[in-house]
């Protein structure tokens, strides 16, 4: 459901464009690099553990600029991620849970949801840069499949709470001839009291857009 209404929200921008040429029509993708909130969550150093944390996002919007701000507002999904960790515990709480016992635990996400940001150009060595500052409105979706370490029984699924939640955005880069490439900072810290938050807690994103 939340494709197809991403979707819509696309068309319905892009025909706001087509009928005002006041506006910038947007379309990007790169490469997303999510990073862990800390050692123990969804993994232990100490053991074996695979994070696959880099994927490609993709992105559409529209921009104005007025005056010497632009202001953008953009759909961006920061594309899906992969996890399987091992660890040790001896403090569950977990339905079904064994004192001192070993996981395994295979993970999954994304998080996707709209920026809305205002950049000012920055002219360094007659370079067409720009600092962009704004909010990143999103989702996020993950969910922990959880088994027994010794017998790989499966146990139970631990899920993100899906709810809306608001993230900073900063970032630089360089606009010219229809051609925007940009890196951006996106926080994404979970609220300590939340039992199976994502694995993430910011991500880095490095994106091309062609605008017209």
């Amino acid at each position: 459901m939340r494709i197809f209404y991403s979707l819509f929200l696309a068309v319905s921008l892009t025909t706001a464009c087509l009928e005002s040429n006041a506006f910038d029509i947007e379309i990007g993708t790169g490469e997303t690099h999510y990073k862990t909130a800390h050692d123990g969550l969804w993994y232990q150093s100490q053991f074996q553990n695979e994070l696959d944390l880099k994927t490609v996002p993709w992105s559409v919007g529209i921009s104005k600029k007025i005056d010497n701000l632009r202001y953008r507002a953009q759909i961006l999904s920061l594309g899906g991620v992969y996890t399987s960790g091992v660890w040790a515990s001896d403090d569950d709480h977990y339905p079904g849970s064994k004192a001192t016992a070993v996981y395994i635990g295979k993970g999954k996400g994304s998080a996707s949801g709209i920026v809305l940001s205002v950049s000012r150009d920055v002219n360094i060595f007659n370079l067409p840069l720009y600092a962009e500052a704004g909010a990143f409105f999103y989702v996020p979706s993950w969910t922990e499949r959880i088994s027994e370490y010794s017998t790989t029984k499966y146990l139970y699924d631990l899920t993100a709470e899906k709810t809306v939640r608001v993230g900073p955005v900063m970032g630089v880069g360089i606009r010219h001839s229809g051609i925007d490439i940009s890196i951006k900072y996106i926080g994404m810290q979970y609220n300590g009291a939340e039992p199976f938050p994502p694995i993430w807690d910011r991500a880095y994103v490095l994106e091309a857009k062609i605008y017209f």
